[in-house]
């Protein structure tokens, strides 16, 4: 299982490699943007100006880094769907993936925000209770070897939920790239 899997593991590494690229960018802009922290003194006025100007230069390019992420992580799901289930290189998957959600951009969206439903129920599930714990075992070492135990349950599910979407979208792609009745017909007859 292994080796079939790496037999595709460099071109799902191009996908990702190439759909990280924009966020890479916007992301190195944003460090360009921020520079060297150095403490600023209240009273000067430009200096305050500057810095606060800064922050929100920062802030406007960590929310489009955010709202470019969201799109190009589906289309990274998409590429990878064509990649495996059609052996498709880089490129191939990239454009492959496009035409699909050009042809399904509802049902591409309505399943994207299931999956962000989903993933921010079980993040808050699995994510409150472990900060809790972790702040709690500061105070109380008993807490320690409880949020210990809770380890593998919180692996557990984030396995389970992975695995729930990377299905989601396995059966997604094949239902919207499956063949309609006339041409399987046709491609039946020849």
């Amino acid at each position: 299982a292994w080796g079939l899997g790496w037999q595709k593991g460099w071109r799902m590494i191009g996908i990702g490699l190439i759909l990280s690229l924009p966020a890479l960018l916007i992301s190195l802009a944003g460090a360009l943007v921020s520079g060297p922290a150095a403490p600023v003194n209240p009273q000067d006025a430009a200096a305050m100006t500057a810095s606060v100007g800064q922050s929100l230069a920062l802030l406007s390019l960590s929310c489009l880094s955010l709202l470019v992420s969201i799109p190009l992580g589906i289309w990274q799901l998409l590429s990878e769907q064509a990649c495996i289930q059609e052996n498709t290189n880089v490129f191939e998957s990239l454009g492959r993936a496009w035409r699909v959600f050009l042809e399904n951009p509802g049902q591409v969206v309505v399943l994207m925000l299931i999956q962000f439903g989903i993933g921010l129920a079980t993040g808050l599930f699995v994510g409150v209770p472990t900060v809790l714990l972790v702040f709690g075992a500061m105070l109380m070492p008993f807490l320690l070897s409880l949020f210990c135990c809770l380890v593998p349950l919180i692996f557990a599910v984030g396995t389970l939920t992975s695995t729930y979407f990377y299905t989601l979208w396995t059966l997604a792609w094949r239902e919207w790239t499956a063949p309609s009745s006339g041409e399987e017909q046709l491609s039946a007859t020849v």
